[in-house]
């Protein structure tokens, strides 16, 4: 049996990385790791995209908390 793909379905990486530059209180080099992030995952990335935008706030912020370290001097 094959599968074909569907061009619907398909993740728009334009699209994606507008949708994520939208995201307002993270510097552009955060959003760029996020997006990144969710390209290596496009299931999240489908689902970063249907999301209102408190919750790809919250998605982003969700990204920093586990992926950036805070260093005290």
């Amino acid at each position: 049996m094959q599968f074909k793909a569907s061009t619907k379905n398909q993740l728009d990486i334009n699209a994606l990385y507008t949708e994520v530059m939208k995201i307002e209180s993270f510097d552009e080099i955060t959003l760029g790791d996020a997006f990144d992030h969710l390209v290596q995952n496009e299931i999240l990335a489908k689902a970063f995209i249907a999301k209102n935008a408190n919750l790809k706030k919250n998605l982003v912020q969700n990204f920093v908390n586990q992926h950036h370290y805070k260093f005290d001097c």
